[in-house]
């Protein structure tokens, strides 16, 4: 499951209405989640729909991006722990 965060660079990927399809592709930070829809994110570089209404996105159409070199964790922050106590380190 992706945990989206502040400040995230996330590229849109989908929209729920033709008002905001002009977004699509567009890369962005996420800026703070919407009070007004669960589960949606402002994102800085899609501020407002064509009808000029502030407008968040739905974290199904939300992409994380990823910096070079990173990829998505496999192991929980318990596990991590784990194995640091048992003298295993970090997985690379």
């Amino acid at each position: 499951m992706i945990k989206f965060f502040v400040g995230q660079r996330v590229r849109i990927v989908g929209c729920a209405n033709s008002q905001m399809s002009h977004h699509v592709g567009k890369e962005g930070r996420l800026l703070a989640r919407s009070v007004r829809h669960i589960g949606s994110w402002y994102v800085d570089t899609a501020p407002v729909a064509r009808n000029g209404k502030k407008c968040s996105w739905g974290e199904n159409h939300l992409e994380p991006i990823l910096p070079d070199g990173h990829r998505s964790g496999d192991y929980t922050l318990s596990e991590l722990l784990d194995r640091c106590k048992q003298g295993e380190g970090v997985p690379a």
